[in-house]
């Protein structure tokens, strides 16, 4: 048995694993959740950026639950506010409930409208999907554990509670994962496909939430709820490891066009407003009945393991527990570019090849996943369907491979030991929501990692004799070097993106295939902010165009 801590020495502990405490707590919201949405936005890997935001909010509750139950400043929380660890928790778990709720109106009046903001992110997350081939398989696996296979594991851990002893936990997970699916039942809605500036949309029948997304949230959180009401250790980290894991299930329904984005995000926050709610009866309830706690932790335990072991079993026998989603929504294939979306179905037919004519119409800045404006637009070409890949090649341009979640601990561990190089993956750049079909660089030779660098779309834009409008950004970068903006290395950009337009434009027109037909206005002269750096411009964009078109 150990010896007491002397009242002086505890007290010195609690102080300094406060402190400890709170300088983690404001470390994680001032700088890490920060960095995180910065590069889930500004490389569009949401997959990732969620799965460590839902890590960090873990973090981020628990060091606040801490802190004011047990740390430093507990004691004078309980003496002049009469702050109990029961009233912190459904103080905070009423709090999260309203911010839920809240966002749901806000998902859902953004959906109405097929032009919002909210619309143009869902159509940014498609083509971020589409680009991704690599993960097209995971995302196929993950989407497999469908409604039926997660209510068979739900149904288990339930009995598994029951049989254990732990009737409360088994209250809470049933309740969780039923007040979820009730409030799915009641905002219930087919919103309106969001439209992107060009091409028409073909009708894609969707739901908002998703129902999977709040199922499979409201599993993973009643799950811990289950495992904090039984007593056993550790439910935080637990939380960290099926939160995340959840996310990245529910994500995968975005992957591959089952859903919108905003819809799964959605179901989250349905699964959350639920668990907030089944936490908040439970902490005015539970106290005035006396339920009492398991008797022992391991038969609980025992119990949950062979609940698993049985529902692995059960799923992977029963192949009707297995959801593929409806094949026919989205039609996205990944690798196939706009065309592979079912979102965008006839191009926009222009009535002539003339630089008004095509320009009138066209998207003026590129943007991130969130929707912030990268750089302008800074060449416009016409020409024949493929044609504009064969020109870079004759230039002496080559394809750079796209960043892609495998890619950001590699990177990540190049930017901090200084070996990262002009070979990189480019993080993708956004159109009229369409990811670029094409970003190629020539190398600055006498600069060290320095290239220039372009970002190409084939927009769904069409000339009377049926060639394509492609639209074009030039910039070039001087070097790479670590980001505490990010905690990432990024690529630093030089400001004159006038100049690098004028030599892309003369090197595309030194091959003989396009014409330069001349500079007009496009947007106005203007200082701005790109990825990496800022930059100037006249506003002037550079028409190019093929032979015959």
């Amino acid at each position: 048995m150990r010896p007491p801590v002397p009242m002086d020495d505890a007290r010195e502990l609690r102080w300094a694993g406060s402190i400890t405490r709170a300088v983690l707590l404001v470390v994680l919201l001032v700088v890490v959740a920060p960095a995180v949405i910065r590069v889930g936005d500004g490389f569009a890997v949401p997959a990732v950026a969620l799965m460590v935001l839902g890590a960090i909010a873990v973090a981020i509750i628990s060091l606040t639950y801490w802190l004011l139950t047990v740390g430093a400043p507990a004691g004078w929380l309980s003496s002049r506010l009469r702050f109990t660890p029961d009233r912190v928790v459904v103080a905070a778990a009423t709090v999260v409930a309203i911010a839920c709720g809240i966002g749901l109106v806000g998902f859902r009046s953004g959906i109405r409208h097929p032009h919002s903001a909210l619309a143009q992110f869902d159509l940014r997350a498609a083509s971020t999907a589409v680009r991704l081939t690599g993960e097209s398989h995971m995302m196929q696996t993950l989407n497999s554990a469908g409604i039926r296979s997660m209510l068979v594991l739900g149904g288990m851990i339930v009995l598994a509670g029951i049989a254990g002893g732990a009737l409360r936990s088994a209250a809470l997970l049933a309740a969780t994962m039923a007040v979820g699916g009730v409030l799915v039942e009641f905002l219930k809605m087919n919103p309106t496909p969001p439209v992107a500036t060009l091409g028409s949309i073909t009708r894609a029948t969707s739901s908002w939430p998703s129902g999977h997304a709040s199922f499979q949230g409201s599993l993973a959180l009643g799950f811990v709820l289950w495992w904090w009401a039984a007593g056993l250790p550790r439910p935080s980290i637990v939380a960290a490891i099926v939160i995340p894991l959840a996310a990245l299930v529910g994500y995968s329904r975005a992957f591959l066009g089952i859903h919108y984005l905003s819809e799964v995000l959605s179901g989250w926050l349905v699964a959350t407003a639920a668990a907030a709610l089944v936490l908040v009866a439970d902490r005015l309830v539970v106290p005035r009945l006396g339920v009492p706690a398991p008797v022992k932790r391991w038969p609980v335990i025992a119990a949950g393991i062979a609940a698993l072991v049985v529902t692995g079993f059960a799923v992977h026998s029963v192949h009707r527990f297995h959801d593929r989603g409806p094949g026919d929504f989205g039609n996205i294939q990944p690798g196939g570019g706009y065309r592979g979306l079912a979102l965008t179905g006839d191009p926009t037919r222009l009535a002539s090849a003339g630089p008004a004519a095509v320009l009138g119409p066209l998207p003026r800045f590129s943007e991130t996943l969130l929707g912030s404006r990268v750089q302008p637009v800074g060449l416009v070409v016409v020409a024949r369907d493929g044609e504009l890949r064969r020109v870079f090649a004759k230039a002496g341009w080559s394809e750079v491979a796209p960043l892609t979640p495998k890619r950001l601990a590699p990177d990540f561990w190049h930017g901090i030991t200084g070996g990262i190089g002009r070979d990189a993956p480019v993080a993708p750049e956004f159109l009229d929501t369409r990811a670029a079909d094409l970003v190629v660089q020539r190398p600055v030779r006498s600069q060290g990692v320095a290239a220039e660098q372009s970002d190409v779309w084939e927009l769904p834009a069409v000339t009377p004799s049926g060639c394509y409008v492609w639209a074009l950004t030039a910039s070039r970068f001087d070097r790479i070097s670590w980001s505490w903006h990010t905690l990432f290395p990024e690529r630093h950009i030089s400001p004159a993106i006038d100049t690098e337009r004028e030599t892309l434009a003369r090197a595309l027109v030194a091959t003989g295939a396009l014409r330069d037909v001349g500079r007009f206005g496009f947007v106005a002269a203007m200082h701005g902010t790109a990825r990496g750096g800022s930059y100037t411009t006249d506003g002037n964009v550079a028409f190019l165009r093929q032979p015959g078109c």
